[in-house]
């Protein structure tokens, strides 16, 4: 009898678990990756949108949170180099560039999220080269691609 007792109570046990699982999956869809994939092309605007381009992160080592790459060069604003950093849902990455034949660097700062199937910089600003020449030093940049 105490045997008969202890299946049933195992076997409704592992219905419940089975069930529990379920109804705390995420529906399909619904969830953001959970590693960020920086890898691709981004569009950003800073300055209240005064300044825009397009910058290409094309190395990542998820092991230690670092990335690379470079801006497009598609005006006069859209160029150097980038190297970065994220940390949980905070980005940090340096752009180094050359105007008359002097190195300058800015560094820009904002938070990760994932919104409506894409991965988005938010919340941004950026200080450096530059920073004294603008009324502004918001920046965001959307993933394209």
């Amino acid at each position: 009898m105490n045997a008969n007792l202890h299946r049933r109570t195992s076997s409704a046990c592992l219905v419940v678990l089975a069930l529990l699982s379920l109804s705390l999956a995420p529906a399909a869809g619904a969830a953001p990756p959970r590693v960020a994939d920086l890898r691709g092309e981004w569009a950003w605007t800073c300055c209240d949108g005064t300044y825009g381009g397009r910058f290409q992160i094309t190395t990542v080592d998820p092991q230690h949170g670092a990335f690379s790459g470079r801006f497009m060069h598609t005006n006069a604003s859209d160029v150097g180099t980038i190297n970065g950093s994220l940390r949980g849902d905070r980005v940090t990455f340096v752009r180094r560039v050359n105007y008359d034949r002097t190195n300058y660097e800015q560094t820009f700062y904002a938070r990760l999220e994932y919104t409506d199937g894409a991965w988005h910089m938010v919340e941004g600003y950026w200080n450096g080269y530059g920073e004294t020449g603008v009324a502004s030093r918001t920046f965001g940049a959307d993933k394209v691609s």
